[in-house]
């Protein structure tokens, strides 16, 4: 078969299907990229959590895009921190805070962060650090105040007795 004058040369389909693919290749790249939000703080820190016990701080999520972003998920590194996604999306320009709780579970005086991960649709995965110090629980007053109760009434029976026996001898 002989090439005509209206045929292109497989050199020029080549070179027009890697043009192509060279000028979408941008668009492509920036819906995997970083998603335009900005996250304010960019860490939480949810100061003393008493161990056990749930601490709860949240964080606000701005749509710095030109278009709407949906949050698909906000996958955690432990089961002792939770945050649920807002439903819906998040309009340009616009904002949504997000409640987070922290429930430590390490030993008193250790420093715990965790990390969230924010699953926006079409972008990749922006991790969020979640922090906290862990103090132990105070002691219930009312067994302190039964302990001290108790040894002040054995305390009194014994000065007591001790006075019996100077009495009689």
């Amino acid at each position: 078969m002989t090439r005509g004058a209206g045929m292109p040369a497989p050199r020029a389909i080549a070179l027009g299907v890697a043009l192509a693919a060279a000028l979408a290749a941008p668009a492509a790249r920036a819906q995997d990229g970083a998603a335009p939000v900005v996250l304010s703080p960019e860490a939480v820190d949810l100061g003393a959590a008493t161990l056990g016990e749930p601490a709860s701080g949240s964080f606000e999520l701005r749509n710095a895009g030109d278009r709407p972003l949906r949050i698909a998920r906000i996958a955690s590194s432990c089961a002792c921190l939770v945050a649920e996604a807002p439903a819906g999306d998040v309009a340009p320009g616009g904002s949504v805070r997000i409640p987070v709780t922290l429930t430590p579970g390490t030993k008193p005086g250790e420093r715990v962060t965790k990390t969230l991960t924010l699953e926006i649709d079409g972008f990749a995965p922006r991790p969020l650090r979640v922090s906290a110090m862990v103090v132990a629980r105070p002691a219930p007053w009312g067994k302190v105040t039964a302990v001290a109760g108790g040894i002040a009434a054995a305390a009194l029976l014994l000065l007591a007795a001790a006075r019996a026996r100077r009495k009689a001898g």
